[in-house]
């Protein structure tokens, strides 16, 4: 998507062509460390934004949103403190539960997602 050999409505179709295969989320783990009391949890990303290399593309980052849930169907409480944190630790008590991370792609090259490909969600439990 770095190439400046394509006019803008091709760059766009090949963004939304792209992210209608993959996911913006590769995975989520999470690891607890019992000398400490804390749980680390990591989403794995595709590298857009700031984590694309060898350099980002300006105007491109990757928005992280962070809600403890209920259940699936649970909008959440939103928790702002790890908002576009792809990892993050917490005392061990406190992290369990269900969690939602939201995670957005924002970049100047697509104007218009009414299919909502540029979002992505994944949910983990924590016991």
């Amino acid at each position: 998507m770095t190439s400046v050999n394509f006019c803008d409505a091709c760059r766009e179709t090949l963004w939304l062509e792209l992210l209608a295969k993959v996911s913006l989320i590769d995975g989520i783990r999470a690891e607890e460390n019992s000398r400490n009391g804390t749980i680390t949890i990591s989403l794995d990303l595709m590298p857009f934004g700031h984590l694309r290399q060898p350099r980002p593309i300006a105007g491109e980052q990757l928005l992280t949103t962070w809600y403890r849930v209920v259940s699936s169907v649970d909008p959440g409480v939103h928790q702002p403190q790890f908002d576009n944190m792809h990892e993050w630790t917490a005392p061990a008590g406190w992290s369990r539960g269900m969690w939602r991370a939201d995670v957005e792609l924002v970049t100047p090259e697509v104007r218009r997602d009414d299919d909502g490909l540029l979002r992505d969600s994944i949910f983990i439990r924590i016991e």
